[in-house]
């Protein structure tokens, strides 16, 4: 089944002063990217990336259902509701 269209954003990744070297013959390349859903699926994010051949390292939520982490700075930090 389909979802409602999602809105997908390049964002700029600060440069670090060399890349990560696997070899002498890979480069590893990183890009940062956000996704706007308005309705979720499962694995959604990393079912389309693939499709594109995109591997997705890592997912990171700001909110769900109105509630964000505006306030929350830190890892275990917490914000009253």
């Amino acid at each position: 089944a389909r979802t409602l269209p999602c809105v997908v954003e390049r964002v700029p990744v600060a440069p670090s002063s060399t890349p990560n070297e696997v070899d002498a013959t890979t480069i590893i390349t990183q890009q940062n990217m956000r996704f706007l859903l308005k309705e979720g699926r499962n694995r959604q994010i990393r079912r389309m990336c693939a499709s594109l051949g995109l591997e997705v390292t890592h997912l990171h939520r700001v909110s769900f259902a109105g509630v964000s982490l505006d306030g929350c700075e830190g890892v275990g930090e917490w914000a009253v509701l």
